[in-house]
């Protein structure tokens, strides 16, 4: 039997792409839309879903609002998967205090949203590089900038230096030497060690995306 699904956005062509490439990821599963709070209010009241894609500004609001995750959440709905086109990192881990299990940015490029929407349907939580980056809690990591972070992912999923250049466009030379300054800065020895601060601070069941 296929997954249920709910898409709540109000803007009809976030909600024709997700429901498409939820259904050639998952080809049985049934995909239900709401536009407004009043329909998505109704739909999670009569129906037990899997998985709820939630947009956090609808209606009219200025500011993300977090009602229906807490709806979501209470009525025990399955995951919800918050949408926003306000990615910064306040407005994302508050959506996952509040229940979300993942955030996914709405201005994602085709290819990134595949990726996003097929980790989450396979199990997975998904969440934006950057919030891991800003986690409190990742003291190591919390003195990386962005390309450090996306460079110590790299390493730590098993990529060569080769690998690297021709994902980031650096040169195989250059690969090199930051991930030796990388090293330093983590206070390691080799890619094993500095994999292992990365995995012990990144659950294996989050996929990231470094936009």
């Amino acid at each position: 039997m296929g997954l249920r699904v709910l898409v709540v956005d109000d803007y009809g062509l976030i909600r024709d792409s997700l429901s498409t490439i939820i259904g050639l990821i998952q080809t049985e599963s049934v995909v239900d839309t709401a536009a407004t709070k009043a329909e998505a209010i109704r739909l999670i009241g009569e129906q037990r879903y899997d998985f709820v894609f939630l947009d956090l500004t609808l209606d009219g609001d200025a500011k993300p609002n977090f009602d229906l995750v807490d709806l979501c959440v209470a009525s025990q709905s399955g995951k919800t998967v918050a949408l926003s086109g306000n990615s910064d990192c306040a407005t994302i881990r508050a959506a996952i205090e509040h229940g979300a299990t993942s955030f996914i940015k709405k201005n994602y490029d085709n290819s990134t949203m595949i990726k996003a929407v097929d980790a989450i349907l396979s199990g997975l939580d998904f969440v934006p590089t950057k919030v891991l980056h800003n986690a409190p809690e990742m003291s190591k990591l919390g003195q990386l900038n962005d390309r450090e972070i996306k460079l110590l992912s790299l390493i730590a999923r098993g990529k060569l230096h080769k690998e690297i250049g021709d994902v980031t466009g650096m040169k195989e030379i250059s690969v090199r030497d930051s991930a030796r300054r990388l090293y330093k800065k983590l206070e390691v020895r080799n890619r094993g060690e500095a994999a292992r601060i990365f995995w012990a601070s990144v659950p294996a069941s989050v996929a990231t995306a470094d936009q």
